[in-house]
C-alpha cells in the first residue's frame, strides 16, 4: 500500500469520529494480520480477533492484564489501566515488570498465547526501532 493512500485512509476514517477510528483500527490490524500465514484467508484473523475479545471474560488478575495488552499492545498502558482498577500483588501496585512476566508466562488460554505472541513480535520489532 502506498504511503498517501494510507495517509488518505487515515483522513477519511477519522472525519467520522470515533467509530471511524474504530474501523480504522479493524481496518489496520486486518492488513497486519493478512501477513502472517498465506493459507488463511485475511479477514479470517480479524474475525476470529473479533470475536475472542468480545467473548473473553476475565476473572483474575492474570487474565486481565492479559486481556488489556491483547487490546492495547502496550505493558505501561496495562499498568496504568490495572492499577487505575485497583489490582495489586499483596500491597503494592503492579509494575511493568509484574505485567511483562504475566504475560511471558506459559500460556494458559487461547487469549494468553496471543498475548504472549504480541508481546514477543513487539519485542523483536523494537530492536530494529531504536526503541
Amino acid at each position: 500500500m502506498v504511503k498517501g493512500s494510507l495517509r488518505r485512509i487515515r483522513q477519511v476514517f477519522s472525519s467520522k469520529g470515533s467509530s471511524g477510528q474504530k474501523k480504522l483500527d479493524r481496518l489496520l490490524l486486518e492488513k497486519r494480520l493478512c501477513h502472517s500465514d498465506p493459507f488463511r484467508p485475511p479477514g479470517e484473523y480479524l474475525r476470529e480477533y473479533i470475536q475472542m475479545i468480545e467473548s473473553y471474560i476475565s476473572t483474575t488478575t492474570e487474565e486481565e492484564a492479559v486481556y488489556l495488552y491483547v487490546q492495547l499492545e502496550s505493558v505501561t498502558k496495562v499498568v496504568q489501566g490495572l492499577n487505575k482498577k485497583s489490582y495489586r500483588i499483596g500491597n503494592r501496585k503492579l509494575t511493568t515488570v509484574d505485567v511483562s512476566s504475566i504475560i511471558r508466562s506459559k500460556p494458559k488460554d487461547k487469549m494468553h498465547g496471543m498475548g504472549k505472541w504480541m508481546f514477543m513480535k513487539n519485542r523483536r520489532l523494537g530492536k530494529f526501532r531504536g526503541v
